[in-house]
């Protein structure tokens, strides 16, 4: 395993593997990590209750 650094970001672990594969995989988290949502959404009606009852 190889490591990636960044100067934002961790220390990211990628094995060993081809160049255009390593590409596509950060690729690939980089937008996944831009898209995450960190907002409180909650889907469930009962969910929803019991966290306004709180």
């Amino acid at each position: 395993m190889s490591f990636m650094h960044s100067p934002h970001e961790q220390p990211v672990m990628i094995p060993n593997c081809p160049p255009k594969d390593l590409r596509e995989k950060l690729s690939r988290y980089r937008n996944k990590k831009t898209k995450r949502n960190f907002g409180r959404k909650i889907k469930d009606a009962c969910r929803k209750a019991l966290a306004d009852s709180q």
